[in-house]
C-alpha cells in the first residue's frame, strides 16, 4: 500500500475527530502514535463508556513501542469538555458501529495487519469487529455482553425496558458525584445508553448462534467482575467456537478484587497495579515483531 494510502488515513482519522456534537475536552481527544510509515501490525483500542481515548495511554504507548502504528478514537458522544453533558441519552448503537467500522478502515491502511484491543463498551464494539471483519487479534477485556446478576436469557427484556422507560442519568459514584475520577470522563452514565449497548449486545450474541464469525477472539473476564456479565461472555465464546471455523479463548485476570474498571490508571492505582501486569503480557502474546 502506498504512502499516500498511509498519509491519507492519518487525515481521515483527524477528519472524523473534528466530528462532535460539543467541544472535545483537551484530554479527551482521539490520538494516534505513529512511525512514519505503514507497519506490520496496527492497534486499535476502543474505550469504555462514558470514558475517553486517554483510558488507554499507558497501553497505547506500549503497543508502539513493540512496533505498531496505533489509533485510539473517541466512541461516538464521549471526550466532551462539559463532563455534565447530557449527549448520552441520543447514543445509538447505529452509530457506534459505524464509528468503529470507519475506524477500523482507517487502521487497515496503517498496518498490514489489524489487532483490537477494547474495554468495556469498547470490549463490545471489539467483538463486533471480529465478528463482521477479517481482524488479525481481537483482545475483548470485560466487555458490556450483559449486567452483572442478571441473567443473560434476561439481557433482552432489560433493554427493551430501559429502552422504554424515559432517560435517567445515573452517577458512577453517588457519593463523589461530579468529583468522581477519572476528569476526562463522565461522572454519570445514561440508561438510554445502557439499552443502546445491550440491544446491541443482544445482536452479537444471536448472530453468533446463527452464523460462523469471520474472526477469532479473546474474551478477558475478571474474576471479581462487578458491572458486566462474566456469564454472558462465557455464552459468547460458546456460540463463537461452535462454528469450528474460528476460535473463542477466555481468559481470566485474577487477584485484583471486586471491580469493573481495570483498565483507568487514574481512578484507582492498586487496581492498576495488579491489571496491568496481566493485560500487557495479553498485549506481548499478540503482538508482531516489527519491520
Amino acid at each position: 500500500m502506498s504512502d499516500t494510502a498511509y498519509t491519507d488515513a492519518l487525515a481521515r482519522f483527524a477528519t472524523l475527530e473534528a466530528i462532535a456534537d460539543e467541544p472535545i475536552g483537551a484530554a479527551s481527544a482521539a490520538f494516534a502514535l505513529t512511525h512514519g510509515k505503514r507497519t506490520p501490525s496496527a492497534t486499535l483500542f476502543l474505550h469504555g463508556l462514558t470514558a475517553s481515548p486517554r483510558q488507554f495511554a499507558a497501553l497505547a504507548v506500549h503497543a508502539f513501542r513493540a512496533g505498531d502504528n496505533v489509533i485510539v478514537p473517541r466512541l461516538a458522544r464521549h471526550g466532551h469538555a462539559d463532563r455534565m453533558s447530557a449527549t448520552l441519552r441520543d447514543l445509538s448503537a447505529d452509530e457506534l458501529i459505524a464509528g468503529v467500522e470507519a475506524q477500523f478502515a482507517i487502521a487497515t491502511q496503517l498496518g498490514a495487519t489489524v489487532r483490537v484491543v477494547g474495554f468495556s463498551l469498547g470490549g463490545l464494539l471489539a467483538a463486533w469487529l471480529a465478528y463482521t471483519q477479517r481482524v488479525r487479534e481481537t483482545i475483548a477485556i470485560a466487555p458490556f455482553l450483559g449486567v452483572a446478576g442478571v441473567p443473560p436469557r434476561l439481557t433482552a427484556a432489560l433493554a427493551h425496558e430501559l429502552a422504554r422507560r424515559p432517560n435517567a442519568f445515573v452517577w458512577w459514584n453517588p457519593i463523589r458525584r461530579e468529583r468522581q475520577l477519572p476528569t476526562h470522563g463522565y461522572p454519570r452514565y445514561s440508561t438510554h445508553a445502557i439499552a443502546q449497548a445491550l440491544g446491541l449486545a443482544g445482536q452479537l450474541a444471536a448472530r453468533a448462534r446463527a452464523v460462523a464469525p469471520m474472526s477469532s477472539i479473546t474474551l478477558v473476564t475478571n474474576r471479581g467482575e462487578t458491572a458486566v456479565s462474566n456469564a454472558a461472555i462465557a455464552q459468547l465464546a460458546r456460540s463463537w467456537g461452535r462454528h469450528g471455523t474460528v476460535e473463542a479463548h477466555l481468559r481470566r485476570v485474577t487477584g485484583i478484587g471486586y471491580s469493573h474498571d481495570i483498565i483507568e490508571p487514574e481512578r484507582d492505582r492498586a487496581i492498576i497495579d495488579r491489571s496491568y501486569p496481566q493485560i500487557l503480557a495479553l498485549l506481548d502474546e499478540t503482538a508482531l515483531p516489527p519491520a
